[in-house]
């Protein structure tokens, strides 16, 4: 990782201004006292605009049989990219949220719940609730006359 860091001549602080991670612990991972979790690479990754595996891999080009792209078609830098804006705005949303009160949350849940459910496509067919009906007893198909 500090290899990748150099050479794109990024600071610890621009890296810690980019993943919310601290200063001290980018130097532990980068001198190996500490393991970082998937979901650190993930953004690691994302500051250093490059695909997770180039946090592990040395040689020129990819690896044989690295995923250059996701199963939806973004590159692994963009999709770990859009990672760490996520992380971000959750990180943003959880900060607004210890600062609500009770009623104010039970609101703002609402409205999202609402609004998710304008968002989803209705079914065109509704499912029936409940097991199937069945037919007294006496009264089969092959009872007719």
């Amino acid at each position: 990782m500090h290899s990748l860091r150099v050479a794109k001549k990024m600071t610890q602080q621009d890296i810690e201004d980019r993943t919310g991670l601290k200063r001290c612990y980018l130097s532990r991972v980068e001198n190996g006292n500490t393991v970082p979790s998937i979901h650190t690479v993930e953004k690691l990754a994302a500051a250093l605009e490059v695909p997770m595996y180039r946090l592990f891999y040395e040689g020129e080009g990819a690896p044989p049989g690295a995923p250059l792209f996701s199963r939806h078609g973004k590159s692994a830098a963009a999709e770990a990219k859009d990672i760490a804006d996520r992380d971000q705005m959750m990180g943003h949303l959880r900060r607004i949220w210890a600062k609500l009160d009770s009623s104010s949350r039970n609101r703002l849940f609402t409205m999202a719940n609402l609004m998710a459910e304008r968002s989803r496509p209705k079914p065109l067919f509704r499912k029936r609730s409940g097991a199937p009906k069945k037919k007294p007893l006496g009264q089969s198909s092959l009872s007719k006359k």
